[in-house]
């Protein structure tokens, strides 16, 4: 009796308990460690804002979220039968390896003296927005890496939503640091239309705003004082991300062109409208108590992140629903 026990309810539970080990836990694990490991590091410099280290969390929010997808949607083979754990681990020993050496004065020495090397001035983006970038590039490389690994090289297709997150968050802080603060003006041009939206808005809430000292790339309030609206805070960098990963992510559903074309220019719109009542929110938080630096840092981008995650899964919702009614035959 007992033997027969152990014949017909251990081995189903080792065989689920194998799966559950190898198809589900190794994977969100090694995303996962390398954003621990940068927080235990850097903990001061995981803000909300754009340029801060949170996105890291983003990343690897879309990352798991794709894996998900990937999991439990695609009728693809999802796991692969000889993942390379020699690579897989090495993979991870380089990236643990970069971080511990970021506690020694001589790898952030090197990383500022390449920065120099190339031109970089100013301490804020020798000392900050330099070290992101590098930072960001080899999580990018770890991250790419760990999907051919474990999927192979077919499966990027599928990851490439969070694959250009990253790429465009780093192309993004290329810009700022070739043309600091205001001074790319193909991306700051569009900065005055998000001024006059907010203006017109603070005053229907009853707020005394005027343009301030800046011109129409800054606003003025009795509470907040002047605010100067620089391009990547004023959103325009999440138009350039939104239409990235919305373009990538629609590209691995089977809909129209004519359908891609409505949802990326809905949701286009929707984070143009997000950023205005993001910038909005953050200028109008000292009549709440709150201050600009506490709300530009930790709740502005939880907009934009909060929007397209919101977006994205009503796209699915939609068109799995137009499937599921495309497959109910018709009587009659």
């Amino acid at each position: 009796m007992l033997a027969r026990l152990k014949s017909s309810r251990f081995p189903p539970l080792l065989a689920r308990a194998r799966i559950l080990l190898w198809a589900w836990l190794p994977f969100p694990l090694l995303v996962v460690l390398p954003v621990m490991g940068f927080y235990l590091l850097k903990p001061t410099l995981f803000l909300w804002v754009w340029i801060g280290y949170a996105s890291l969390v983003y990343s690897a929010f879309f990352l798991l979220l794709t894996w998900l997808n990937y999991r439990l949607i695609s009728k693809e083979e999802t796991v692969n039968p000889n993942i390379p754990w020699l690579y897989v681990v090495s993979l991870l020993a380089a990236i643990s390896v970069y971080q511990i050496l970021l506690y020694s004065t001589a790898l952030p020495q090197m990383i500022s003296q390449a920065g120099e090397a190339l031109g970089i001035h100013g301490s804020k983006y020798l000392s900050f927005h330099w070290p992101i970038l590098i930072d960001f590039s080899i999580f990018t490389v770890y991250t790419v890496g760990l999907i051919k690994f474990f999927f192979g090289f077919k499966a990027l297709k599928r990851f490439i939503g969070p694959i250009i997150y990253l790429v465009a968050f780093i192309g993004t802080l290329i810009i700022d640091i070739a043309y600091p603060f205001m001074d790319f003006v193909v991306l700051q041009m569009w900065v005055p239309v998000i001024t006059f939206m907010v203006l017109h808005i603070l005053r229907a809430l009853g707020v005394d705003a005027t343009y301030g000292s800046y011109g129409k790339s800054s606003l003025y309030t009795p509470r907040s004082g002047t605010v100067i609206i620089a391009w990547p805070c004023a959103g325009v960098h999440s138009l350039l991300i939104y239409t990235a990963v919305v373009y990538s992510f629609l590209q691995n559903l089977d809909i129209s062109r004519t359908r891609k074309l409505i949802y990326v220019s809905l949701g286009f719109l929707g984070t143009y409208m997000v950023n205005i009542l993001r910038v909005t929110a953050i200028i109008v938080s000292p009549y709440f108590g709150v201050s600009i630096n506490l709300a530009h840092s930790y709740a502005g981008e939880l907009f934009f992140i909060t929007w397209i995650v919101v977006f994205l899964f009503v796209v699915v919702v939609i068109e799995r629903r137009r499937r599921k009614a495309k497959e109910v035959p018709s009587i009659g």
